[in-house]
């Protein structure tokens, strides 16, 4: 009988340790932040950019005309994206997105001249770096450029200036917080600043659901 019970530890030790691993497997779960996504949500908040438009007059002489001006726009917007938790509390992504403007064009009064601003789809590209404390929700930062496709109107002076069109500088702050293991709801700030023939700095705020494949 104690040849047996012998015999029989080693076996029973041995099963133990095999099972660690799988044991360790199913308390740790995957992070839910980690992996592919994409994002839903509207862009709104407004943007409050600060416009330099110069002004050719019809008879030759240039006129610079430098405002403020809140040309609040909402937009949808998807966004796509893969990111993992590289270390025990660091998030590491890129994405892109793009978004659609439901109010097109804005008109307003400034130094007694009647502006009208005009909205296109844009799309933008981040990398995002986040510090996470549980893995299912964080802070974050993103740094990538925009694609600002805007421009201005003035039909006093018969003037409109090009769509930027071009690719600004921008950067943002967020925060994510977990609902659930493949969504979590999603708050943005954003700013990008470009030059072209207005020169446009924008602020704009986003909120939105993401879903992880």
């Amino acid at each position: 009988m104690q040849n047996r019970r012998k015999a029989k530890s080693p076996l029973l030790l041995g099963a133990i340790f095999a099972s660690l691993p799988g044991l360790a497997f199913a308390t740790e779960p995957a992070s839910p932040l980690a992996g592919p996504y994409m994002s839903i949500g509207v862009f709104a908040g407004g943007n409050f950019s600060q416009q330099t438009v110069s002004l050719r007059l019809p008879n030759g002489q240039q006129r610079t005309l430098s405002t403020e001006l809140v040309t609040p726009t909402t937009n949808v917007g998807v966004r796509l994206g893969y990111g993992k938790v590289i270390f025990e509390n660091i998030y590491l992504g890129a994405e892109a997105e793009g978004s659609l403007p439901f109010r097109a064009s804005t008109e307003q009064y400034a130094l007694g001249v009647r502006y009208i601003t005009k909205t296109e789809a844009e799309g933008a590209g981040f990398v995002r770096l986040g510090w996470t404390p549980d893995g299912q929700s964080m802070v974050f930062v993103r740094a990538g450029a925009l694609n600002l496709n805007r421009s201005v109107e003035v039909p006093q002076y018969n003037y409109r200036t090009k769509s930027d069109g071009g690719w600004a500088p921008a950067f943002g702050v967020g925060l994510e917080v977990g609902l659930s293991q493949n969504a979590s709801v999603r708050l943005d700030m954003s700013h990008a600043n470009t030059s072209g023939d207005s020169n446009l700095k924008t602020f704009q705020g986003s909120i939105g659901i993401s879903y992880r494949f």
